[in-house]
């Protein structure tokens, strides 16, 4: 039961509790206990008896009112009276009235006994039921150092036979496969650049020169700790991006000292001489490409929090290698170096002397003999690049690639929780027949407990429910083979729309297309999003398409003839009661039991599973008179429908029409293709405009340009003050526009 469940349940969150580094502890998706009191309305109505009168005796027989003190000879004594229900057994022996000369007792005119409340919202794992228990860290700890004694008290837990405790989520997976792979990227570039190195400077040069690399790495992660910035995906990515550039400084003053070595200098004056020449241009080459990475630090909104980090953790390396090869570098060649010796030259940098003094010597004469030529090849190439531009699919951000599924369902407004579990049924015997799947847990009337950085349960609805799908590992093509036949499967499934949805990476994550249809009439809006969503429909690359103007719910109205309840003297009050008795229930007051645990005990009327509305034939409202009067005679139910939700952008109504992308289609595209076909359609006062994924990469990346220009002023003013020229930086500076042809070729 749903009680035993909950009583595990928090006796295991109390266990959970008392580690530290743990923030909370919620246990989730258990409807709570309460004392149900289901009136019989016809039993009531022979006996006379109102709702207020059975609601007035419950009141009253709880209450539990101090008495006060009395003071007898030397001593005080605390009055205690009757006090509040003791059990289930007194409530159900509670005094409501008198019928033919007999006291009337609740449970003479409805059975009173220990219920749930009418769920908002239930689970299952792998299709059985279940309640979850999600647990957050403190901010600033190691996930690993709260999620180690946390499994620990998991698999020691003591449970009932008929119980089991499964772990279906666990974020210190997917952080520690992230380390990993940080530390095997971070191995496999160490050896590469070793390598490189080794083969062009020798073996002592090399060693040298891989020094900085884990140094400079070590230093970065501090500076990140002591900014309060985390290591997690992001910067760790700027770890990688940094990799190739942190040996630079290094060999740069390493083959300068090896220049004084060459010229007859002692190891030591070559080491100081070599290092100082170096520090003011490795200084000047340094900051400037620290300040190329200003416009991603200066980004905005949530998207500049996403990924600052990863700039930061660039630059903190960059300056830590810088600093490591200006002191530690000239330190230890002084040490390790022999004056006189040249055995760093090795074949391969022979080879490279001589290609530089023949073949590219020959090379930079004919460029200078033939400028016309080079310099016409030269501007044809850029705008080469440039025009492959428009073939480049732009994308916010990328998918996660985790290995986990997002199934949305969305049922018709108005569904209740029972037709919207039936869906989710469906979608859990589809997946039990998936062998890639390894487990499921199924959100019935809302979403699933946050698992990723950008999603969240989102509000309580019943026509909702999410299913969180786990698969054996992420394999690229297994991954979306699975994705696209479950896809494929739940097309042709008609009582609810099904959405299947990948974790993405970056500040948002729903539909990457959305047209906003803006204006003040209700009905043009309506109109008018329908169309374009017959253009999307026809549109190849969208799928799971939505629209905000079909969200229709019905409601039950009822219409109370006020002027006739005037004349029998009935209060709207009592009507709106008995209505409200009839429908959801209310609770009078409360009850602590033995276990001193509080339950609501909750009147309603007791209905009819075959049909509902009968309940209001039944029902009698009591008059100023004690006439008992048929609540049918004076209420008039209707049903209505209205537009679930309308929405404003600014001062603006809106409706929007949304879709996912097909895998490799390019939201870029798919605007280029419908766009003309909006702009075709009637829109008088009305308007259009695209939002989505298209309205966050503009608000994103407003600022990007003036961020770029304001870097590259800077990274001028930089060489200006090295070179003490405006010619030489501009000429410097072109190489900027320049990188469009590795940049845009190699991502064409």
């Amino acid at each position: 039961s749903y009680a035993a469940l909950q009583k595990v349940g928090e006796e295991l969150e109390d266990e959970l509790r008392e580690h530290d580094g743990v923030k909370d502890v919620l246990v989730e998706a258990y409807p709570e206990q309460e004392i149900k009191v289901a009136l019989d309305a016809s039993r009531m109505q022979t006996m006379n008896i109102s709702l207020s009168t059975v609601e007035n005796a419950i009141k009253s027989d709880n209450g539990n009112i101090p008495a006060g003190d009395m003071d007898a000879s030397d001593q005080t004594f605390v009055i205690k009276t009757s006090g509040a229900y003791a059990d289930v057994e007194a409530i159900r022996n509670t005094v409501v009235g008198a019928y033919q000369g007999n006291v009337v007792l609740l449970k003479d005119i409805a059975n009173v006994d220990y219920g749930y409340k009418d769920p908002n919202y239930i689970t299952h794992y792998n299709g059985e039921k279940a309640i979850f228990i999600s647990v957050q860290q403190k901010e600033g700890w190691n996930i690993f150092d709260v999620v180690t004694p946390i499994k620990e008290t998991i698999h020691t837990f003591s449970l009932p036979e008929n119980m089991e405790l499964n772990i279906i989520f666990d974020q210190s997976e997917s952080v520690e496969d992230s380390v990993n792979n940080f530390l095997v990227n971070l191995f496999q570039g160490v050896i590469l650049v070793g390598l490189i190195i080794f083969v062009a400077l020798g073996r002592r040069a090399s060693l040298l020169a891989m020094i900085a690399v884990p140094l400079s790495v070590l230093i970065g992660i501090f500076i990140l700790d002591v900014n309060d910035e985390n290591l997690q995906q992001i910067s760790i990515a700027g770890f990688v991006v940094a990799l190739g550039l942190l040996v630079d400084n290094s060999i740069a003053v390493l083959e300068n000292i090896e220049r004084y070595l060459a010229m007859g200098f002692s190891t030591f004056e070559a080491a100081i001489k070599g290092a100082q020449e170096m520090v003011a241009p490795l200084f000047s080459a340094t900051l400037t490409t620290c300040l190329a990475f200003i416009p991603i630090i200066t980004l905005p909104d949530k998207t500049g929090d996403f990924i600052r980090t990863m700039p930061i953790a660039v630059v903190a390396t960059l300056v830590a290698s810088y600093l490591i090869a200006v002191t530690i570098t000239p330190l230890l060649a002084s040490r390790y170096f022999k004056s006189g010796d040249q055995h760093t030259k090795t074949r391969f940098t022979h080879a490279i002397d001589r290609f530089v003094e023949h073949y590219y010597g020959s090379f930079i004469h004919w460029v200078l003999n033939h400028k016309a030529i080079v310099l016409s090849a030269a501007v044809f190439a850029l705008l080469g690049a440039l025009a492959l531009f428009k073939f480049i699919d732009v994308s916010f951000f990328p998918p996660a690639e985790k290995p986990e599924l997002r199934i949305v369902i969305n049922t018709p407004n108005g569904t209740n929780l029972n037709a919207t579990k039936k869906v989710v049924r469906y979608v859990e015997k589809v997946l039990s027949t998936k062998k890639h799947v390894k487990h499921y847990a199924s959100n019935i009337g809302r979403g699933n407990p946050r698992i990723y950085y950008n999603t969240g349960p989102g509000p309580t609805a019943q026509n909702t429910a999410e299913v969180l799908v786990i698969t054996d590992g992420f394999d690229y093509d297994k991954f979306y083979t699975l994705k696209h036949e479950l896809r494929a499967e739940f097309a042709s499934y008609t009582a609810a729309k099904i959405d299947i949805n990948e974790l993405q990476q970056g500040t948002r994550s729903g539909p990457p297309l959305e047209v906003k249809i803006l204006g003040d009439n209700i009905d043009e809006l309506q109109t008018l999003a329908a169309q374009v969503l017959s253009i999307l429909e026809h549109q190849q690359g969208l799928l799971q398409l939505d629209n905000t103007a079909d969200d229709v719910t019905t409601h039950l109205k009822f219409d109370i003839q006020r002027d006739k309840a005037a004349i029998l003297g009935i209060s709207m009050f009592d009507i709106d009661k008995a209505i409200q008795t009839a429908v959801n229930g209310y609770a009078v007051t409360d009850f602590n039991d033995e276990d001193n645990n509080e339950y609501d005990i909750t009147l309603k009327y007791s209905q009819s599973q075959a049909n509902p509305f009968d309940i209001f034939n039944a029902i009698y409202v009591q008059s100023v008179n004690d006439n008992a009067l048929p609540l049918r005679n004076l209420i008039e139910p209707k049903f209505e429908s209205e537009i679930g939700t309308i929405t404003h952008d600014m001062t603006e109504r809106y409706f929007s029409v949304s879709g996912y992308l097909e895998q490799d289609v390019a939201l870029n595209d798919i605007i280029r293709s419908i766009k003309p076909q909006l702009d075709q359609l009637n829109w008088g006062d009305n308007s259009y405009k695209f939002a989505g994924e298209l309205e966050e990469r503009k608000a994103s990346f407003s600022g990007m340009g003036q961020a770029s220009i304001i870097a590259i002023i800077l990274i001028f003013l930089v060489l200006v003050i090295q070179f003490k020229s405006f010619s030489q930086p501009l000429i410097i500076l072109t190489a900027l526009p320049f990188a469009a042809m590795g940049s845009f070729s190699a991502l064409f």
